[in-house]
């Protein structure tokens, strides 16, 4: 039997960025999908950042934090780190950058928690980080560098480190470096063996495979250009009311 699975991004989809809530029509469209199918929430963010923001009235089936790296599908969970010597040559130029997180399934790690940008981020993950000093060598799920200029050129420069990683914006300041072996569309399909329809709904540059490889991809209004070529739908409306839009269309063509 055909799965209808329903993949939602959060920040900049969902809701504003770095908002501490999904917003009404969020949980609007979250409750219509439940009704034709399985939910699973496709985030950049830790796994405690993700469920920090909706109420326990919404059924979500699966969880993909950390753009793929973490997946988290009832009583199981599956990681996809870094490649460890990759994870050392990137920690050895933290000193290089203001902003440097680390994400392992404990948790984030921080040099510096008074920067804008780090408060920014634990208002939005909903919990502060550990600092460097308890970091312990677990394995390195993301790094995270956030940037107001040299975007591009800090990219192209990480990039040429190693094949062996995916480096992209997930917002015009957010660097996201995570394992090649990974993304949030193969992590949704390592959720089913058998068939299965994947409607997706995104705005960022790390949502764009997600978008592209399913079978029906929508973007919101204020998604980037990319992710817009790559959709089979554009709504006119931004964030959760977007995503509520593209329900409808979605309703209206296949149910």
């Amino acid at each position: 039997m055909m799965k209808n699975i329903f993949a939602f991004d959060i920040d900049g989809t969902l809701m504003k960025f770095s908002s501490p809530k999904i917003d009404q029509y969020a949980e609007m469209s979250i409750k219509e999908a439940k009704k034709l199918g399985e939910v699973v929430l496709a985030s950049a963010r830790p796994y405690r950042g993700i469920t920090s923001l909706y109420n326990s009235n919404l059924s979500i089936d699966h969880i993909v934090a950390l753009n793929g790296a973490h997946i988290i599908s009832g009583n199981k969970e599956k990681m996809v780190p870094i490649p460890t010597e990759i994870a050392k040559i990137l920690i050895s130029q933290r000193p290089n950058y203001p902003n440097f997180w680390i994400y392992t399934k404990k948790g984030w790690y921080a040099d510096n928690i008074s920067t804008p940008e780090c408060k920014k981020e634990i208002h939005g993950v909903n919990f502060e980080p550990y600092s460097f000093a308890e970091y312990e060598n677990d394995e390195i799920l993301k790094i995270l560098i956030v940037l107001n200029e040299n975007i591009q050129e800090t990219i192209e420069k990480i990039r040429n480190i190693s094949n062996d990683i995916t480096v992209v914006t997930s917002s015009d300041t957010f660097i996201e470096i995570f394992s090649s072996k990974i993304n949030k569309f193969k992590a949704i399909q390592s959720l089913y063996t058998g068939e299965a329809r994947i409607y997706s709904f995104g705005d960022s540059n790390n949502d764009e495979e997600m978008i592209k490889n399913s079978f029906w991809g929508s973007a919101v209004n204020n998604a980037t250009d990319n992710v817009k070529s790559s959709a089979k739908y554009i709504s006119k409306y931004k964030y959760g009311q977007g995503v509520y839009d593209a329900m409808q269309i979605i309703k209206s063509k296949f149910f």
